[in-house]
């Protein structure tokens, strides 16, 4: 039973990633969405998702956890779309208040993907893409192995890809 979960887990991971059901319309369309309201680019998210699998294959994770990173990798600034379009374009220094909404994003990221089926497994690691190593991250000051890997790795391909 536990590897027909498994399985089943898989197969509905990769429909997202590759159907054009509703669902992964409306997935879909939170990228859009982001890519839109945030200076980052479609291009961007695809690399990290593609660098990232990468990784993941290198690291010998498995098919499943390799579609959870690029999924990660395409949604985990979801949180952005519910940040003011005059903070996220600012071009110049963010102020205190400013940069106290910017850090918000991954908690609103991870409840945006707790709403949904199909993104509540990655809910943990969209809430965990801005910790560090040191302790120093937000939103949890989480350090070291207390963030969960596929946040570790996105964080390195992120930076990377910058």
């Amino acid at each position: 039973m536990q590897v027909l979960k498994k399985a089943e887990d898989h197969m509905y991971k990769s429909k997202l990633l590759e159907s054009k059901s509703f669902r992964s319309s409306i997935i879909t369309s939170m990228k859009h969405a982001l890519a839109e309201k945030s200076n980052e680019t479609e291009e961007h998210a695809e690399r990290l998702g593609h660098l990232s699998k990468k990784i993941g294959a290198i690291l010998s994770l498995s098919q499943n956890e390799q579609d959870e990173l690029e999924l990660l990798s395409m949604l985990n600034d979801i949180g952005k779309i519910a940040i003011e379009d005059s903070i996220l374009t600012k071009q110049g220094k963010l102020t205190k208040d400013e940069w106290k909404e910017i850090k918000r994003h991954p908690e609103i990221g991870y409840r945006i993907a707790q709403s949904l089926p199909e993104l509540l497994q990655i809910a943990e690691y969209i809430l965990s893409h801005h910790e560090r190593w040191d302790g120093k991250g937000y939103p949890q000051g989480l350090k070291g192995e207390e963030i969960p890997l596929p946040a570790r790795i996105l964080a390195v391909v992120d930076a990377y890809d910058a």
